[in-house]
C-alpha cells in the first residue's frame, strides 16, 4: 500500500483500506490504548511473593524504629479497556447485563462538526443504529430540533446571521440546552454513547464543550467533522434539506435560495478541524465525501475505535439487500433445532423459484432506478430555468446547485460504480450491477444457494452466517428441552437475548451479534446488491440492525420460512419490502412489511 506524508508529518495511506477509493490519515498519537500501566501503589508487594531463606533464629532483629506507613492516595480514574456486552464482565457487573450501564467502563460523547447539508445527520443516524445494535445505549441530541420546538422565531436564513447578537445568543442557548440534555441522559438514564448533533462551527464553541465535559467520569470526547467537496453530492444533500421541517410546504425554489443563504451565514465564522485541535490534543475524525477519505487523529479507547472502523466502511450507493431463510429442511418438519439436515422437496422447490424471483427483481430495480434518475434530471433542469427569474446573483448560485444535482442520480447520489459522464451506459448495453449471494456453511443454506448461477452471481459461503449453536440442545425439539432441561428452559425464557446454551459451542444472541459484526460492516461497505440466505436467528439480528430495533425486540422478530425481505438504504433510513412465497402457484407475493414480535414468553423458537 503506498504511503506518503503530509505537511505535519502524519502518515497518509492511499488505496484499499476496506473498499476502493478510500484513504485513511493517521498520526503517531492515534494508536488504540488498551490500558495504562498500573501506578506504583497498585502494584503488588514483590517481597511477599518470595520465601525467606533464613530461619527465624537467623533473622536479624532491627533496633531502628519502623518508619510510619503512608497510605497511598487512590487514583480518581481507573485504566479503561474494552467492555463488550455479553463478552466481558467486571467486578462491578459480573452478570455482564447488556441493560446495565456498568458493562461499559467508559462513555463516549461524539460532537458533530460541519456546515449544513454536509451529511452530519446521515452519519449520526448510522452511528446511533450501529452502537445500539452492539448493545451500547446510544442516542442523538439535535440542536436544530430544539430550535424548531421553540417556534418563537422565523427560521429563514436571516436568523442565522452571526452578526446579529440577539440571534447568536439564542443559537448558543439552544446548543447549550441540547448539550445539558445529553449530559443528563449519560448520568441518569444509563447512556453510554451520546451524540451532540449541531454545526459546532467554531473553535471557541468546541473548547466550551470539552470544558463542560471534562469533569464527567470516564467520558471521552470525540469530534467528527463531515466535509463535502463533491458538487453533485452537495447538490443532492441540499435538495434533501428542502423536504425537511424548516421548508415543508414552501416554494422549492425560494427554499433552495434561502437555504443557500443560511449556509453562507455559517461560512462567515466556520473553522474546520485541524491544527488548532491537534495542539489541544483533541480526538477527531474528519469524514470527507461520505467516507471517500477519513482522517483520524489521537484516536484512543475502544468505543472511539469502533467509530473509526465503522466510518471507513459505508457508502451511499443505491442497492438492494435481500434477506431470507433457507428452504424448508427435514429438521424443520420434525421441529428439531440446530442440526445439519438437507432440504425437503418443498425446500428444493423454494430455492428454484427464489433464484428466478431474484433475477427478475434485479432487472426491475435497475429499470426503476433509471426511470427515477431521468425524472429527477427533468425536475432539476426545470428548477434551473425557474431560477433565472430571481436576482442575478441568486440565480447564478441556484443554477450551479441545480445543474450539479441534475446529473442523473437517485435520491442521494449517483452510482459510484460508474463515472458520472457514463451513468446511463450501464442501461444501454444491458450491464447489471454486481450481485452477491451469501449462505452459511450449513447444508440447508448451501443447498438453497446452489440454484444461483455462479457466472451471474458472486456466490460465497460464510461460517459467520451459521445458525446459533444450541450446545447440548442441538437436534432436540422444544418439548424435549422442556422435559429434560426444565431449568435451562426457564432461564432462556427469562432472558432470551443473553441466555447462552450450555454444552460445547453453545451460544447466546449476544455471541451471534458479535459474530455478525464483520458481516454487517461488509454489507455497509458493499456498493452492489447482496442476498443473504441464513437462518432464523441470523435473520432476526441482521433485520434488527437495519430496522434499529431495541434490545427487547431482537430475539422475538417474526421471520418465518419462505419469506423474503428487501432493504434499500436511504440517507435517513431504509425502505423495506416483504414477499411471501406461494408454493401452489410458485410465485412470490408482495405483502405489507411486518416483523411483529411474537409473544415474549414463547420459548418455542430459537
Amino acid at each position: 500500500m503506498p504511503v506518503s506524508s503530509d505537511s505535519r508529518g502524519n502518515s497518509v495511506f492511499h488505496g484499499d483500506v476496506n473498499s476502493p477509493g478510500r484513504s485513511l490519515t493517521s498520526s503517531p498519537g492515534s494508536a488504540s490504548r488498551l490500558g495504562r500501566a498500573a501506578s506504583w501503589h497498585e502494584r503488588p508487594n514483590l517481597d511477599s511473593r518470595f520465601p525467606s531463606f533464613h530461619a527465624l533464629s537467623e533473622t536479624p532483629v532491627s533496633t531502628v524504629p519502623s518508619s510510619p506507613r503512608i497510605k497511598p492516595r487512590l487514583q480518581k480514574k481507573r485504566s479503561v479497556t474494552m467492555s463488550i456486552p455479553g463478552q466481558t464482565f467486571t467486578k462491578l457487573n459480573q452478570s455482564s447485563s447488556a441493560s446495565s450501564v456498568e458493562y461499559a467502563d467508559d462513555k463516549l460523547v461524539v460532537v458533530m462538526v460541519g456546515l449544513p447539508a454536509r451529511g452530519k445527520s446521515y452519519i449520526v443516524n448510522k452511528l446511533v443504529r450501529y452502537y445500539n445494535w452492539l448493545q451500547y445505549s446510544c442516542k442523538a441530541f439535535n440542536a436544530g430540533n430544539l430550535r424548531r420546538k421553540q417556534q418563537a422565531h422565523d427560521s429563514s436564513a436571516a436568523f442565522f446571521d452571526p452578526t446579529v447578537p440577539a440571534n447568536a445568543r439564542l443559537l448558543d442557548e439552544y446548543a447549550s440546552q441540547t448539550l445539558e440534555a445529553l449530559i443528563h441522559w449519560l448520568q441518569h438514564e444509563n447512556g453510554i454513547v451520546g451524540i451532540f448533533d449541531a454545526t459546532n462551527s467554531t473553535l471557541e464553541r468546541r473548547k466550551s464543550i470539552v470544558e463542560r465535559l471534562q469533569d464527567l467520569p470516564y467520558v471521552t470526547v470525540l469530534f467528527i467533522e463531515s466535509v463535502c467537496s463533491d458538487e453533485q453530492l452537495l447538490a443532492s444533500n441540499m435538495m434533501l434539506k428542502l423536504r425537511g421541517p424548516d421548508y415543508k410546504g414552501k416554494d422549492p425554489q425560494q427554499s433552495l435560495l434561502d437555504f443557500q443563504n443560511r449556509v453562507r451565514m455559517y461560512e462567515k465564522k466556520y473553522e474546520p478541524l485541524g491544527e488548532k485541535e491537534e495542539n489541544l490534543n483533541y480526538r477527531y475524525i474528519k469524514v470527507i465525501n461520505v467516507g471517500k477519505k477519513v482522517v483520524a487523529y489521537n484516536i484512543q479507547g475502544f468505543l472511539t475505535g469502533q467509530a473509526v472502523f465503522f466510518l471507513l466502511n459505508f457508502n451511499l450507493s443505491p442497492r438492494q439487500i435481500w434477506l431470507t431463510r433457507h428452504g424448508e429442511s427435514e429438521d424443520n418438519v420434525k421441529g428439531r433445532i440446530g442440526g445439519d439436515a438437507p432440504l425437503t422437496p418443498l425446500g428444493l422447490q423454494f430455492r428454484e423459484d427464489l433464484a428466478k424471483f431474484i433475477a427478475e427483481q434485479r432487472i426491475l430495480f435497475q429499470e426503476r432506478l433509471h426511470i427515477a434518475q431521468l425524472q429527477k434530471s427533468d425536475m432539476l433542469q426545470g428548477a434551473a430555468i425557474a431560477a433565472g427569474e430571481s436576482s442575478e446573483t441568486a440565480a447564478t448560485a441556484a443554477t450551479s446547485v441545480v445543474a450539479a444535482a441534475a446529473v442523473p442520480s437517485d435520491d442521494f447520489t449517483s452510482d459510484p460504480d460508474h463515472d458520472h459522464d457514463q451513468s446511463n451506459s450501464c442501461y444501454d448495453d444491458g450491464f447489471l450491477k454486481p450481485f452477491s449471494v451469501w449462505s452459511s456453511m450449513m447444508k440447508r443454506s448451501l443447498q438453497t444457494a446452489a440454484a444461483f448461477d455462479e457466472d451471474a452471481y458472486d456466490v460465497k459461503a460464510m461460517k459467520m452466517l451459521d445458525e446459533i449453536c444450541s450446545g447440548m440442545c442441538e437436534g432436540m425439539t422444544y418439548k424435549e428441552i422442556r422435559t429434560q432441561y426444565p431449568a435451562e428452559y426457564e432461564a432462556r425464557k427469562h432472558d432470551k437475548l443473553q441466555y447462552r446454551y450450555p454444552g460445547s459451542g453453545g451460544e447466546s444472541y449476544l455471541d451471534v451479534i458479535y459474530r455478525l459484526q464483520s458481516v454487517i460492516v461488509e454489507i455497509e461497505r458493499l456498493q452492489h446488491h447482496v442476498l443473504i440466505i441464513g437462518h432464523r436467528v441470523i435473520m432476526r439480528i441482521i433485520l434488527a440492525y437495519f430496522l434499529g430495533c431495541g434490545r427487547e425486540d431482537i430475539a422475538y422478530l417474526n421471520v418465518p420460512l419462505h419469506t423474503v425481505y428487501c432493504i434499500e438504504p436511504r440517507p435517513y433510513g431504509t425502505d423495506t419490502y416483504q414477499y411471501n412465497y406461494d408454493p401452489v402457484n410458485r410465485r412470490f407475493v408482495q405483502v405489507p412489511f411486518s416483523v411483529v414480535n411474537k409473544a415474549h414468553d414463547a420459548f418455542e423458537e430459537l
